[in-house]
């Protein structure tokens, strides 16, 4: 894992400057610095910084105001490069670009922590078949989905939106971030598969994101410059990705401070004893004198009758601040102030922005990032509260004037309190007539973390089982396939699905469950004989299929009833078919030739047994282990090979196509290769049978 260089100090502490300070001197003896700040206005501040300083040092800034293609822009730029140089780029552009030429010789620093998650809500209840063919998915656990890319050429369209399509705009950020590669996007399971079988009542598509940290790694060296840095979600997840940190001391060493000394004249007003902020909270009405006002309202009531006539700078969310809720009184401030130094003049700030990320984005976190959900509601609430706040005169220690912030909640004011030591927290005006919720806030369950997993996962786990009860018809047994290990065996292992004559079939021909393993063996072994073109070997499915009311689909997620056993297919990669089978000696298995293998390029399909009927989920839960078991000897797809050598590592193709992970998939039946290559393995545990 990467070691990256760290520099955590208060707002205003001069970070950006002793960057900019450090970077011009290396330029000038011929190294190469790369400096990502979050805005274009803080990147022209930074840029006029370093020409005043340095002003025979090459500098470029490369950003949507300098070029209509900044990802290219950044690989020509890089590539061009042959002497020492500082470029600024923003935030967004470092996440987005997939090459940078020359990487090693580079110096990235990142002022300010990038943002390293994303969530986006996607409403198409008649349009979602203009998103749909860019996007395909593959299985990551019972709850979540991997997005990737479908029909490139689709997907890049929206991505670079060049004829300014209103529609593509919707999605531009989302596909740039998916076509980037740099991005990890997931769906629900549920929620997609309504999606894309058209069964959907709201049209409502949530995608989450991580960044990929590969994207900060391979630079000669890679710094990241925050206020509070421990505290932000960025470090969090590095950490928890097995990344670390160590002091910059040469930027570090040039810091004005490294705590606020004026805190004690600092007075932090908020108004909600209880709980933390939201929109939900935001918007709550109270009668009052017959008139209804929200708590919003009273809110700003508050902080005008504190502000007075004097200036003030203000912060709310994008659905309320074009209406300018304080009425045309204050300095509405961007939602990216980091580095901003124009309002120092201001002594009063508002900061009403209800900030916190969604229910659905807390739980995608804690399971896929494992962050947790107070962590993160500080890193993102509780840090834009305090990035907002620094804005005003607390910046200029030369300045004594009185200072007063008002935010919305206890938790934030005490929050901003512990990083100006001495600022006194007091309620706002008028707050006594906001009433306290009747709820409390939730306590902790779990003593640590890992408890709170692992809950989860027996959680989890018994839902799957009562799935296969109800699938079954049967009562819990702890056989019942939860994991691979158990889910086939020598006794009673049994297959199913449902028979298709060809691909074309909207409706199987037959199916049935529960077969016996010898019949369904022989079966397939006489099939094995035949030397048919492809197209009329006829098809299988695990799954058994019946048509529904209201869906078009005639066998696809939506109709399925139940799932019998794993079928796997191979294109050719370097694991060979004796050799998977062997990963596995608990497990029966029937392994057949693919039509089109030879034997320079051999193709094959595993077919696993299962002791009874799966659900959708445990199918999709089975196939995650099975995966993950690939991966834990050492065996990978095309995407995690990829991730894997830009890290330096290595790693073995599997060769098994992950558009075939779906329970609905069909596998053409056994049949003699057209190459004349022909096997066919039935496989137990304490034998193993070769025909063909």
């Amino acid at each position: 894992m990467t070691t990256f260089y760290g520099v955590s100090a208060p707002l205003a502490s001069g970070k950006t400057t002793a960057a900019v300070e450090f970077a011009g001197r290396a330029a000038q003896v011929g190294e190469k610095f790369i400096i990502a700040q979050p805005s274009i206005n803080l990147i022209n501040q930074s840029i006029r910084q370093f020409q005043e300083r340095w002003p025979h040092v090459a500098v470029r800034a490369i950003h949507s105001e300098t070029t209509n293609n900044v990802v290219r822009a950044i690989s020509d730029h890089t590539k061009a490069s042959t002497t020492g140089e500082v470029l600024f780029v923003t935030h967004a552009a470092l996440m987005q670009s997939v090459y940078w030429h020359h990487r090693k010789d580079w110096h990235l620093i990142i002022d300010e922590a990038p943002q390293v998650f994303y969530h986006a809500e996607f409403t198409l209840p008649n349009n979602h078949d203009d998103l749909l063919p860019a996007l395909e998915v593959e299985p990551h656990n019972v709850r979540y989905s991997r997005l990737v890319p479908g029909d490139v050429a689709l997907l890049e369209d929206i991505a670079t939106n060049r004829l300014g399509d209103q529609v593509h705009a919707l999605f531009q950020e989302f596909a740039a971030k998916l076509a980037s590669n740099r991005w990890d996007l997931f769906v629900l399971n549920e929620q997609w598969e309504r999606f894309q079988t058209g069964q959907i009542t709201d049209g409502k598509l949530l995608v989450f994101g991580l960044i990929d940290p590969m994207v900060l790694d391979g630079f000669s060296t890679t710094t990241i410059m925050s206020a509070n840095l421990e505290c932000t979600a960025a470090y969090q997840y590095l950490i928890q990705c097995g990344h670390t940190f160590q002091p910059h001391k040469a930027i570090a060493s040039k810091l004005r401070f490294t705590s606020h000394a004026n805190g004690d004249l600092l007075a932090i007003h908020y108004a909600i004893e209880d709980g933390n902020w939201s929109k939900h909270k935001r918007d709550r009405q109270i009668e009052l004198g017959g008139d209804s006002y929200s708590v919003n309202e009273l809110i700003i009531c508050g902080a005008l009758d504190l502000f007075g006539d004097d200036q003030f700078v203000w912060l709310a969310n994008k659905d309320i601040e074009d209406k300018d809720p304080f009425g045309g009184r204050g300095i509405r401030l961007p939602h990216i102030p980091h580095g901003l130094n124009s309002f120092q003049h201001v002594h009063n700030a508002a900061v009403l922005a209800a900030l916190n990320p969604s229910p659905a984005l807390y739980a995608f976190l804690d399971e896929v990032a494992h962050l947790n959900s107070d962590e993160v509601r500080r890193a993102v609430y509780h840090e834009a509260a305090y990035q907002a706040a620094g804005r005003i005169s607390t910046r200029n220690l030369a300045d004594h004037t009185p200072k007063h912030v008002v935010v919305a909640d206890r938790a934030a004011a005490e929050a901003l309190a512990e990083l100006y030591p001495g600022a006194d927290v007091v309620r706002l005006a008028f707050a006594s007539l906001i009433p306290e919720s009747a709820k409390a806030g939730r306590r902790r369950v779990h003593a640590s973390d890992a408890a709170r997993n692992a809950v989860y996962r027996d959680r989890r786990k018994a839902d799957l089982l009562a799935q296969l009860d109800e699938v079954n018809r049967d009562s819990s047994e702890t056989e019942l396939p939860y994991s691979y290990k158990v889910i086939s065996s020598l006794t009673d292992a049994a297959f199913g699905g449902s028979l298709f004559h060809d691909v074309g079939r909207k409706h199987p021909a037959a199916h049935a469950g529960s077969l016996g393993p010898a019949d369904f063996i022989d079966w397939l072994r006489e099939l094995h004989g035949r030397q048919v073109e492809k197209e009329h070997a006829w098809l299988w499915s695990p799954a058994e299929f019946e048509r529904k009311d209201g869906v078009t689909t005639g066998h696809g997620l939506a109709n399925i009833t139940a799932i019998w056993g794993v079928w796997m297919d191979n294109d050719g990669g370097d694991l060979s078919a004796d050799e998977f089978a062997a990963m596995f000696p608990h497990l029966m298995m029937v392994i057949h030739n693919s039509a089109s293998s030879t034997p320079d390029a051999p193709r094959w399909r595993a077919i696993i047994p299962t002791t009874c009927a799966m659900t959708i989920e445990v199918h999709r839960e089975i196939m995650s282990q099975l995966r993950q078991a690939l991966n834990r000897r050492g065996y990978f797809d095309k995407r995690q090979i990829a991730k894997r050598r830009e890290k330096g590592l290595s790693g073995n193709f599997h060769g098994f196509d992950h558009t075939k992970y779906t329970a609905s998939s069909m596998f053409y039946l056994p049949a003699q290769a057209a190459a004349g290559l022909a096997h066919l393995i039935h496989r137990t545990s304490r034998t193993r049978s070769y025909y063909g």
